[in-house]
């Protein structure tokens, strides 16, 4: 079975509110469609995924709707612990050390990002998403696995 975290951005796609370029939207749908109707995938969230989800759709119908999908079998959720914290926190120290810039569009984003690069990393998950900001994190924790094996 392939599990595969999924940012946020791609289940907000779901909803037909939200602030998002028609190609952006249909990027995200297409990446959910992939997985929902492949039956070796299956999708993962953390429960910050779920609250950063949830906390931004005003429909109820909508609403309902993601939450049926995000309580279905085809859905797993993986608690953030403290292993998932520290990969984190060292994602974001070696930024720091190498004065990388983490902030995409929106600053305060990226610490869910750091926290959900760390849990796919830490439960061996492929973690799909299209924010830009994401594939710089995935470098700097390549980095730091390469140092910590040298």
């Amino acid at each position: 079975m392939n599990i595969v975290l999924l940012d946020a951005q791609i289940l907000i796609a779901l909803d037909p509110h939200a602030n998002m370029e028609d190609s952006e939207r249909n990027a995200a749908l297409e990446i959910l469609d992939s997985i929902l109707n492949d039956p070796s995938k299956k999708i993962a969230i953390t429960p910050l995924l779920r609250y950063e989800i949830m906390c931004g759709i005003k429909d109820p119908d909508v609403f309902q709707e993601i939450d049926d999908l995000l309580n279905n079998e085809k859905v797993t959720v993986f608690p953030v612990k403290d292993a998932e914290a520290y990969c984190a926190i060292q994602i974001f120290q070696e930024a720091r050390k190498q004065a990388v810039s983490l902030k995409s569009a929106e600053p305060k984003k990226y610490k869910f990002d750091l926290l959900h690069v760390a849990s796919a990393d830490v439960n061996a998950l492929h973690f799909e998403s299209r924010d830009k900001g994401v594939e710089k994190m995935k470098t700097l924790l390549t980095n730091l696995k390469k140092t910590n094996n040298a």
